[in-house]
């Protein structure tokens, strides 16, 4: 029949836009992007409302106030802590999350002796990819327009 393809056409059509969509993907990599410093992040993040996608997909709203209050609200977590800017992006304290293990891979890195820990982001396509210090990827805070 005219306009129907045999199933190795479908096969092949399939395996490239499998492919195309692959090399669309965003990567993300503690390199990637511009790094955003603190005095940046006061500057483009605080006073709005994000996005925030972990690892997993799983979805929340958040909001970096600038009394130093931070909202996290959304399906995996739903607390207000303490934010404040550091050099290579941000540090924040959340009480009600808890510390160590608890918290699990991606939110547990290092504490300093406030119980702040900071986070490096990277600005990438108009969103904040936010990593640990030692890279491991947390998050991408993407804003609400």
């Amino acid at each position: 029949m005219p306009g129907r393809a045999g199933r190795g056409g479908w096969r092949a059509a399939g395996a490239l836009l499998l492919l195309a969509l692959a090399g669309c993907a965003q990567m993300t990599s503690s390199t990637m992007g511009t790094p955003v410093t603190g005095a940046m992040f006061q500057d483009e993040v605080v006073g709005h409302v994000l996005s925030f996608r972990v690892a997993g997909g799983r979805l929340a709203e958040a909001q970096f106030q600038p009394d130093g209050t931070a909202v996290y609200s959304g399906d995996f977590i739903d607390r207000v802590g303490r934010w404040r800017p550091w050099p290579n992006g941000y540090c924040a304290y959340y009480p009600r999350i808890g510390a160590g293990p608890a918290l699990g891979r991606t939110f547990s890195g290092p504490s300093d002796a406030e119980g702040f820990r900071c986070y490096t982001v990277r600005a990438s396509d108009g969103a904040y990819v936010v990593f640990q210090p030692d890279g491991t990827f947390v998050g991408t805070l993407i804003p609400v327009r």
